[in-house]
């Protein structure tokens, strides 16, 4: 049985660099998806880097 623990996230299958990330899944109303899915386009990028982008603005904006 596994156990829950909250804020945990689970391990990419990274080679235990500091390239390996954690991974969350989380989920958006449709209009914030959109936006979000724009700037990516916008920007050439993955929606997962722009949600990465977008919370390390919010943690340094505190």
């Amino acid at each position: 049985m596994k156990v829950f623990a909250p804020a945990i996230g689970s391990h990419s299958r990274g080679d235990g660099t500091m390239h390996s990330m954690r991974r969350v899944v989380c989920g958006f109303d449709q209009e914030t998806f959109q936006v979000i899915r724009d700037r990516a386009v916008k920007e050439n990028t993955s929606f997962a880097e722009q949600v990465r982008l977008l919370v390390e603005w919010g943690l340094e904006a505190k």
